[in-house]
């Protein structure tokens, strides 16, 4: 093809993200990444096996030094990782900052600069964590609580109630229990989450259970008059997608009366 038919090509649709092997131990290989938020830059760093999230904020800068600080913090946690994965941008690639992790026996593989796709797992989760981070800007019982506490908010949900692949979560596969949390006092009968949405997908990804009407029968029949329940809204008048309802009664095997202040109605 001459230049000028070169110049004007479609840009290729990107191919799908990057298949890792599985590893078999917390901590084997992570996989890190800077993302940028409401002018702040933070780290992204998660465990390929537990899915284990951590979020640094690098408020004083994001050079090689102050990035090892904080892998060196991880490492005193968590221990020295078989691998370590990152893109091939600054600072990642200074000669400092590879020769001080082979040091510790740490190999460090490269995807390649700017392309975030092919370091999928910390790509993914960077999508999260983003998306999770707006819509706590738009909720009216968040939106007063600084950056720092509604990443930490995030992170506890994130490690304690949200499923991997396999069924367990972060925390159960690096701690072999459960924290408690928040959740557990709600409500102990329904484990329903605000917030994290994340699609059932490939094995490297993570699932989220939403309350929906596919929820099974089991569940349902659980529920007495009086629990709060997390309730999608199909009104388009009302802005919330979802919704905090009190379960009244069931009338059928899908059909169940609910109310919220003064309204009351079936769903």
């Amino acid at each position: 093809t001459c230049d000028v038919c070169g110049s004007m090509a479609v840009v290729p649709k990107p191919k799908s993200l990057s298949k890792w092997t599985p590893t078999t131990r917390p901590f084997s290989r992570i996989h890190i990444d800077f993302f940028y938020f409401s002018h702040h830059t933070f780290l992204l760093i998660v465990d390929s096996y537990s899915k284990w999230l951590e979020v640094e904020w690098m408020k004083h800068g994001t050079d090689c030094a102050k990035v090892l600080k904080k892998l060196v913090a991880y490492f005193a946690r968590f221990g020295l990782p078989d691998v370590l994965v990152s893109d091939g941008g600054p600072p990642f690639n200074s000669h400092y900052f590879t020769s001080f992790l082979s040091r510790q026996g740490i190999k460090v593989m490269k995807s390649p600069p700017y392309n975030p796709q092919s370091n999928g797992q910390a790509e993914r989760l960077v999508r999260t964590t983003k998306d999770v981070l707006k819509k706590f800007l738009i909720d009216p019982e968040l939106d007063n609580i600084d950056l720092e506490d509604q990443i930490n908010l995030f992170l506890m949900n994130f490690r304690n109630n949200i499923p991997t692949s396999t069924g367990q979560l972060p925390s159960e596969k690096v701690f072999s229990y459960k924290p408690k949390t928040m959740l557990d006092l709600l409500n102990p009968k329904s484990n329903y989450k605000k917030h994290l949405s994340i699609q059932h997908a490939s094995d490297d990804k993570v699932q989220v259970p939403t309350v929906s009407n596919k929820k099974s029968s089991d569940e349902l029949d659980n529920l007495t008059a009086g629990d709060t329940v997390w309730y999608k809204n199909n009104n388009k008048s009302i802005s919330k997608k979802w919704i905090l309802v009190t379960f009244l009664k069931k009338f059928s095997l899908n059909t169940f009366q609910v109310s919220a202040g003064s309204a009351v109605w079936l769903a």
